[in-house]
């Protein structure tokens, strides 16, 4: 017994590991930040959610830029990863353009230059669409990285509506009711980078252009837009 207990403590002593010495890591632990070539930080990331929200500039195109101006964007995404570089984007927008002043007088019978020179007024009609879309965002980099550029196309559906107009002209005042409020499917793509600040903070820049199917159609292009982004916890 003796001999057997001695030859099992000596097996026991050859194959363990010296002390002091580091025990590897499991493989499926970093099997996928080291197809990657990322830490293990930046694989977490690659599991959760992104919001993102932000505003910018709003300039018509189309038909809709011989009757209105620019003006400005407001709105929030979120995306959820699926799969790689691929995720789920949905998001929320406002867009508000100014109404032409020159060709809002013309479509009130009122001259331009007469209107300005006799010290007339007139404010609102402006141009508003609201969307809420769903879709696909395909990041360019690795999620993990500290620039990471995107693109990403989408639809859903929005409404809009042009709100009343308030006229002072020749000493008289006048309100102008704005169009009911219409409905129609509105699709939405474009391209943006996300630029992480510190821990779960970024922020980022895009250019998107936004179309409403109702009539008269919309359309809109969003040159710039500036915002904020957080990273959730890993859920």
């Amino acid at each position: 017994m003796r001999a057997v207990l001695a030859t099992l403590l000596a097996v026991t002593v050859a194959t363990a590991p010296a002390l002091g010495q580091a025990v590897p890591a499991p493989a499926s632990d970093t099997l996928a930040t080291d197809r990657l070539g990322l830490p293990a930080a930046a694989g977490a990331s690659a599991r959760t959610p992104l919001f993102s929200l932000g505003g910018g500039l709003a300039t018509p195109s189309g038909s809709t830029a011989e009757a209105y101006e620019r003006g400005f964007k407001v709105g929030a995404t979120g995306v959820f990863p699926v799969a790689g570089r691929l995720g789920i984007e949905v998001g929320a927008s406002y867009v508000r353009l100014g109404r032409d002043k020159d060709d809002a007088l013309v479509a009130l019978g009122i001259d331009p230059s007469t209107f300005v020179a006799g010290g007339g007024f007139l404010e609102g009609g402006y141009r508003w669409a609201g969307a809420v879309t769903a879709g696909l965002r395909l990041l360019l980099r690795p999620r993990g990285r500290r620039v990471v550029p995107h693109v990403s196309a989408g639809a859903g559906y929005a409404l809009t509506g042009v709100a009343e107009q308030r006229l002072l002209y020749l000493g008289e005042r006048e309100t102008l009711d704005g169009t009911a409020t219409t409905g129609g499917p509105a699709v939405s793509f474009g391209a943006g980078v996300e630029i992480r600040v510190g821990e779960g903070v970024g922020v980022f820049g895009a250019a998107r252009y936004l179309e409403v199917f109702t009539s008269p159609r919309v359309s809109a292009v969003v040159p710039f837009t500036v915002g904020l982004s957080l990273r959730l916890e890993e859920w």
